[in-house]
């Protein structure tokens, strides 16, 4: 018997390899993919968290800066006056009708303009330096003060040498005819302060009274006695 031989048609071995070739670029066509997917992700993510951070700290810098310019504009301006650039002094002291008054003076003896204002703090001491009596606060009384119409007190700016002045007066005895006693030296705080002069004072301590601070060195702000 002689053998079969299997023909197989020259178009059927053709298509199967073609089939077989293509299959190959399929597999390798997938990684190039994959790999362009994942660096696209860690480049969002980085320039999410680099950008917060820088925009934070200029928003402090800028809120920070115009806090510091509104705090220094409000110190500025004529100071105030310290008690180590005022020479402070008692004049003018006269008696009338049972009451006595001085002006109390402040002149600027520093290099630069300062203000004054309102009333300074006057205590009437005795013999052995105890205070017996503190001024009440009033705008005018029996021997002057502000000037008519005035009720409060006002601004005094003080150029280099310049004088301001406070009246301050008191009844030798009180309306039943007490007294409080020998009263030769007032302790005298200036307005705005806390450190304190002595003074010698040779009136009473009755109805003790200071009035505003003025310009000029008489204490009166345009009225007299009456």
């Amino acid at each position: 018997m002689k053998p079969l031989l299997l023909l197989v048609p020259a178009a059927t071995l053709g298509a199967l390899l073609v089939s077989g070739c293509q299959s190959a670029p399929t597999a390798s066509a997938g990684s190039p993919a994959r790999a362009t997917t994942t660096a696209a992700g860690d480049t969002s993510g980085a320039g999410g968290g680099a950008g917060q951070p820088t925009s934070r700290a200029a928003t402090t810098k800028q809120s920070g800066g115009a806090s510091t310019r509104r705090g220094g504009a409000t110190t500025g301006g004529t100071p105030s006056c310290r008690i180590s650039q005022l020479a402070v002094s008692i004049g003018g002291q006269q008696g009338s009708a049972g009451h006595s008054a001085g002006a109390i003076r402040f002149r600027n003896a520093g290099p630069n303009a300062c203000r004054l204002h309102g009333y300074p703090g006057v205590a009437a001491l005795n013999s052995v330096g105890k205070q017996v009596a503190q001024a009440q606060r009033t705008p005018r009384g029996y021997m002057g003060g502000l000037g008519a119409g005035q009720h409060t007190p006002t601004t005094v700016t003080l150029a280099p040498g310049h004088t301001a002045s406070a009246l301050v007066e008191a009844e030798n005895a009180a309306p039943d005819g007490s007294s409080c006693g020998a009263t030769p030296a007032l302790l005298v705080t200036p307005p705005d302060e806390t450190h304190r002069v002595k003074l010698s004072w040779q009136g009473g301590c009755s109805s003790f009274q200071i009035h505003p601070v003025v310009p000029g060195d008489t204490g009166q702000g345009g009225t007299g006695p009456g």
